[in-house]
C-alpha cells in the first residue's frame, strides 16, 4: 500500500503524486519542527555540558527511517541524495543521539521527513525524553506553526513499545504529514513527515515495525 502525496489542488489522488497542497504551510511546519529540535535541544543543554560528535556508520544509517526507505511506499518518486542529513551523537553522560533528516526546501513537491534514535542509559532517563521530545513537539507546532495546525493523536492507527504516540498533522483541517514517537527500554524512536501522509494501520506497520524491532538491538 501507498501513502498519500498531496497534489496542488482537487482530490487527493494516492496513485498520483504532484507538489504538496498548500507548501508554504509545509514550510511553515518545517519551520515549526526547526522549533521543536532547538527546544529539545535546550533542554538536554541541561543535562549535558559537552556533546562529541560521532562517526556515523551502515548500521547506523540501517536504524532510521530514511528517504530510500520512505520512497518505497511512494509511487513513482526518486529522491534526492543531496537532500540528507545524517548525525550521531555520543554525550556526556554516555547517552547518544542519531538524528536523519531528510529535507529540499528549494522544490515543493518533495516530502520533509526527520527520523531520531535516542538511546539512554535506562529506561527512568528514556522516558524523561519520550516526555521531553512529545511536549516538545506540540509546543513547537503551537509557537511556531502558522494557521491552524493540529496534532491529531490516532494511537489507534499503530502504537508500539512500552509508551507511544501516532498523530496525523492536519493544517486548517486537512491532513498534510505524520508524526510517532515510541519509547521501548531506554530506546526511543521519532518519526517526523510532512507532504505525504498514512492513515491506516496496514501501511504504517509496514513503514515503522522492521525499524522498531530492530532499535532495542541497535549499538550506537
Amino acid at each position: 500500500m501507498s501513502a498519500d502525496f498531496l497534489p496542488t489542488s482537487g482530490d487527493v489522488d494516492s496513485h498520483s503524486r504532484g507538489p504538496k497542497k498548500k507548501s508554504w504551510a509545509i514550510l511553515a511546519l518545517g519551520l515549526s519542527l526547526f522549533g521543536v529540535l532547538a527546544i529539545i535541544g535546550g533542554i538536554w543543554a541541561l543535562y549535558n555540558y559537552a556533546a562529541q560528535p560521532m562517526p556515523v556508520t551502515a548500521q547506523d544509517r540501517e536504524a532510521v527511517i530514511d528517504i530510500h526507505h520512505l520512497a518505497e511506499w511512494l509511487e513513482d518518486y526518486v529522491p534526492d541524495e543531496q537532500g540528507e542529513v545524517i548525525s550521531k551523537t555520543k554525550f556526556l553522560d554516555g547517552s547518544y543521539d542519531l538524528e536523519y533528516e531528510y529535507d529540499r526546501p528549494d522544490d515543493d513537491s518533495e516530502p520533509y521527513l526527520y527520523c531520531s534514535v535516542t538511546v539512554d542509559r535506562n529506561k527512568a532517563e528514556a522516558h524523561a525524553s519520550f516526555l521531553a521530545t512529545l511536549q516538545a513537539t506540540q509546543l513547537g507546532i503551537k509557537l511556531f506553526a502558522e494557521g491552524e495546525t493540529n496534532m491529531v493523536q490516532r494511537s489507534d492507527v499503530f502504537s508500539w513499545g512500552e509508551e507511544s504516540q501516532f498523530a496525523i498533522v492536519e493544517f486548517e483541517g486537512e491532513p498534510i504529514g505524520n508524526m510517532f514517537i515510541a519509547r521501548e527500554q531506554n530506546y526511543t524512536f521519532y518519526f517526523v513527515v510532512y507532504g505525504v501522509y498514512f492513515d491506516d494501520s496496514d501501511s504504517v506497520h509496514d513503514l515503522l515495525s522492521e525499524k522498531l524491532r530492530r532499535m532495542t538491538h541497535y549499538q550506537p
